[in-house]
């Protein structure tokens, strides 16, 4: 896991932990010391979104499972970083290894927050709440509700069910050509094309309509003419 700015090695978090050893020493929330595992789950937590499956595992080998899910469920109990699913990770400390393995993920996720669809009882609570009527099951991590990817939760009466067709996507925007040295026609403004899509990809329109911006069915961006539009933008060039 080395040689990548984006990637977090265990060695990482340990010294993370390491660092903050007094400080972990010192600090006593409702009569509950953070120990240097705990703080260490922490660390993990704030990094979920880099840190990768292999981390978790040196993690699990570093301290008893069971321990160690108690310690998180504990520190995030105190610290409040989310109450609203203690009772839940607590289940898992009598659990198999694997589902073990799974609550620490799913702990370390639920610290970092997911993205949620809500009403206004939602915007009433001043958005303080875990769930709404769709969420992201993959953790936010400080990325955009368009990137996170991974699949989403939809209310279904009582319970969440997966819905893979449920994505967030950025709305399209004018975008402007320049080419100066030749099919000067092509260059100007174009618009998005409201509700049209060529090849699985939003379509844009010159702004006096004699071009277009669009996939082509060999997956480039092509700028064509009538001929195109003409073929449903079926075509591999412009």
């Amino acid at each position: 896991m080395s040689g990548s700015s984006n990637k977090t090695s265990f060695g990482e978090l340990s010294l993370a932990s390491t660092r903050s050893r007094k400080r972990a020493h010192k600090a006593n929330d409702a009569g509950t010391l953070l120990t240097d595992v705990s703080r260490l789950a922490l660390t993990l937590a704030a990094q979920i979104g880099s840190a990768t499956k292999a981390v978790v595992h040196e993690f699990l080998a570093a301290d008893p499972p069971t321990t160690s899910i108690a310690r998180i469920v504990r520190v995030c109990r105190v610290s409040k970083c989310f109450a609203r699913d203690v009772s839940r990770f607590e289940f898992h400390i009598s659990s198999s290894a694997n589902v073990l393995e799974q609550a620490i993920i799913d702990a370390c996720e639920a610290l970092v927050g997911s993205w949620i669809i809500g009403g206004s009882d939602a915007k009433e609570n001043n958005f303080k709440c875990s769930r709404g009527v769709i969420y992201s099951k993959r953790a936010g991590g400080g990325i955009m509700p368009d990137k996170v990817g991974g699949v989403w939760m939809r209310l279904n009466g009582e319970k969440f069910d997966e819905d893979s067709d449920i994505s967030v996507s950025v709305k399209p925007v004018p975008l402007y050509v320049q080419s100066s040295h030749g099919q000067q026609r092509c260059s100007g403004e174009y618009v998005p094309v409201a509700g049209r899509m060529a090849n699985g990809f939003p379509v844009w329109e010159h702004i006096r309509g004699r071009c277009w911006l669009y996939s082509g069915t060999n997956g480039m961006w092509i700028l064509g003419g009538t001929d195109a539009q003409a073929k449903n933008f079926q075509c591999t060039r412009g």
